[in-house]
This record gives C-alpha cells, structure tokens and sequence, in this order.
C-alpha cells in the first residue's frame, strides 16, 4: 500500500491516518450506520435487497455513482445518477459497465461493489490508499478520500448473459452439457458419424461475441481440426464430439470453455476477446477423412470391392498376383500414382511413375513414398502382378503436417502395380 505514496512510509502513514480522521468525521457528521472491512474501507447499505444477486468474480455489472470529496465537491459521476439517487427520474440515464475482477476501477469501489446485491444502494468511503494516493489530477488532491453514493443496477453472471442471449435470439438449445456448452442443431447430418478423439475433421466456422460482433472465420471448407487433441479451445473439442458429418449448428460456451479469465488479443478485425467473454460459434462439420475416403470408394464404384487392415488400411484388389508377398527386407520393382485428396472431393495427384517401374527398398527410411506407413503396409501385402487401390487417412500416410507437396491432414489413394519382387 505504501508504495502509492509519494515521500516514503512516513508520508504514507501521516495520511493513512489523516484519511482514517476524515473517514469517521464524515461518519459522524451524516449520521452514517457505516461497517468497515480489514482493508480501511468503510461502507453503509442504504438501501438494501437481501433476496438481490450477490456480485462474483467476471460478473458484469452495471453500476450509477456520485463521487465526492469529504467537502462535498463532486469530482465525477455517471449521467443521470444524482436525480436517480434522489429517488427521482432522471432525463437521462447512463450507467457504467464493469467485469469485476477485470475492470480497471479503484480498489476500494471494487471491494465495495463485492459487499453490494443487486438493486441495492450504498455510501461507500474509501482512503486514498484503495483510491489514487499520492496521484492527483485537476479535480482529485492527492491524499483524497473519495466518498461514492452507488447504486447497484444489474448483475449479470455469464450463464444470465447466455441465457438472454438464447432468449433474444430465439434459439431451441438441442444440447446442454454438464461443462455448460449449448449446441442448436440447424440441420441434422449422416447418422452415427460423430468423431472420435484425434480423428481430423474439416469445418466451416464463424465465432462472434454475445454482441455479433466477429472476431474469427473460415468459410473455404479447408479448416482442419484434430478432435479432443487439445489444439483448439475446449468448448470445441467438446462440441465436435456431439455432431454427425453434414451437420450444422450453433454453439454457446462460457469463457471457461474458451479463454476464460485473460481473453485474447488474438481475434481478426481488430476485435478482441475480453476476459470471460462467452463465445458463439456457428460450425457446420463438413467431413471427416474416413467419410472423404468413404465418398471416393462410393464414387468410384468401390463398395463392394474394399476390404480394410486392422490398422484401418482400406484397399481394392483390381488385378490379381501370384506368390508370396515380398519380404520386409526385399527391393521391389512397382509403378503407381499417388494423390490426396482435397476437402471439395478431388484428388490431387503428387507422385506418379506409370511406365518404367521404380526400384525401391523396402527397409529404406529416405523413401519418400514408404514414409506413409499406410502405402508400406500395403505393398507388403501385395503379391507379383497384382495392382490395387490403397486409401488411407493421414495417420497413415503424411501425418498432420504433410510432406513434401502432400498438405496435412490430407487421405491418400494410391494405385501400385508390384510388378516384381527383387
């Protein structure tokens, strides 16, 4: 506290004790039924609410006020608050709005505001040191013991706030989880498709406060997510999990599902996520890679054709071979065409050799093509002259980061003819 003082401990307790003085005089003098808490403030409700909303941590509040010296001069106040606090209406009314624990505000008037309920009105005196100190500016002496006539408007906890927000909008909540993430389901999506944690999803997404105001958007349909891998905020790694390939929908979460009590400055546009802001998330989940490879089989007459590895290797036999598959050890002689495929469906070819066959090692660790484990696998279960259609998700093949001209998070078809074992 000392350190508010301009002159050392000395001046600092001089006018801790003068502020101490002023305090009880202006008590005296008012008639006042004050209390005083460990801190040196002092308080009186004066109009109290005891059914009122007690005020929390990250609640808003919206709060009138008068500030005075101890000589009565009034060195500020929000519009409208002296006819309000006189029990009179007044022309204009403005009250100002505090997160608490998070606005910047005098100490003594945020402890002051935790020890009031909601529609309650108080004299709450604070000593310079819980105020400004030894700092002066044109209408505050230093040393000064502010005296604030308050009223308490509103308290809002988040969950108030969401739930207005719902109301306002007139959403029907399909969802409500334990953590307090709501989802509205806008449009449904293939049935049983829901992602399991680390599978790699593909979302379209747009994330606004509870005012509409946008601080993050994707909508090219290339946003790739691992689920449950803790890589994006927690309200998203929770809500991913409740939706089908296809879906739609919109998602309500408390900060602390999002960036809970430090927000971020991270948001586009120049918005920024204030502390203990909820978060409203409208995501449609385009598709999953096992759906992306699901879609190519169907596509590519493969239904019937497709048969899978306990690894979760997909491939189709289109011509078959003879003899043992080769060796772990053995150099092979094959042709392929390699590609991945895009979010729209497409494949994209990225390596193909079709007329001389290219030796390759199996045992090697520079081969480009073996670094997905997927496309080793499946030469390994091949056999001489057999060409087959492998599809696999990037856990098989590049990973989350790609390779080479492979993007991340990308499923791989690979047509290979063994042509011999070596």
């Amino acid at each position: 506290m000392a350190a508010c003082f301009a002159g050392g401990e000395d001046v600092a307790q001089e006018a801790r004790q003068l502020n101490d003085q002023q305090i009880q005089q202006y008590i005296a003098d008012n008639n006042l039924n004050a209390q005083s808490t460990g801190s040196g403030l002092f308080y009186a409700i004066t109009q109290p609410q005891p059914n009122g909303q007690v005020v929390q941590e990250g609640d808003s509040v919206k709060v009138h006020f008068i500030v005075r010296l101890v000589s009565g001069t009034i060195v500020d106040s929000t519009a409208g608050a002296m006819a309000l606090l006189a029990g009179q209406t007044p022309a204009r009314l403005r009250p100002d709005n505090y997160l608490i624990d998070i606005t910047p505000i005098a100490l003594g008037f945020e402890e002051g505001l935790k020890l009031m309920k909601e529609g309650e009105k108080a004299t709450l005196l604070v000593p310079s040191y819980l105020a400004f100190g030894a700092n002066a500016n044109t209408v505050i002496p230093p040393f000064s013991v502010l005296i604030y006539e308050v009223f308490l408007e509103e308290v809002l906890s988040e969950e108030e706030m969401i739930e207005e927000y719902i109301v306002a909008k007139g959403l029907n909540v399909t969802i409500s989880t334990e953590t307090g993430l709501r989802y509205v389901r806008q449009s449904p999506g293939t049935p049983d498709t829901a992602p399991a944690d680390n599978q790699n999803v593909i979302v379209t997404y747009r994330g606004t406060l509870l005012d509409e105001q946008e601080f993050d958007a994707n909508d090219d349909s290339t946003f790739s997510v691992q689920v449950g891998a803790g890589r994006v905020i927690a309200g998203w790694d929770e809500g991913l999990k409740l939706m089908n390939q296809g879906e739609a929908g919109i998602f309500i979460m408390p900060s602390s599902l999002a960036y809970g009590r430090n927000g971020t400055q991270s948001g586009v546009g120049g918005v920024s996520i204030p502390p203990y802001a909820p978060l409203v998330f409208e995501i449609t989940l385009v598709k999953d890679e096992i759906q992306q490879i699901y879609e190519y089989v169907a596509n590519n007459g493969l239904q019937g054709d497709t048969l899978s590895t306990s690894t979760g290797l997909r491939y189709a036999i289109l011509a078959s071979g003879t003899g043992a598959p080769p060796a772990a050890t053995a150099s092979v002689s094959i042709r392929y065409t390699a590609s991945y495929l895009k979010p729209d469906g497409q494949s994209q070819i990225f390596a193909q050799e079709m007329l001389a066959p290219v030796i390759i090692d199996l045992e090697s660790t520079e081969t480009f093509l073996l670094k997905a484990a997927g496309i080793k696998e499946g030469i390994q279960l091949m056999r001489k002259g057999e060409r087959r259609i492998l599809l696999m998700t990037s856990a098989l093949g590049y990973g989350n980061t790609g390779q080479q001209n492979v993007p991340g998070r990308a499923p791989l078809v690979v047509e290979i003819e063994l042509v011999d074992i070596l």
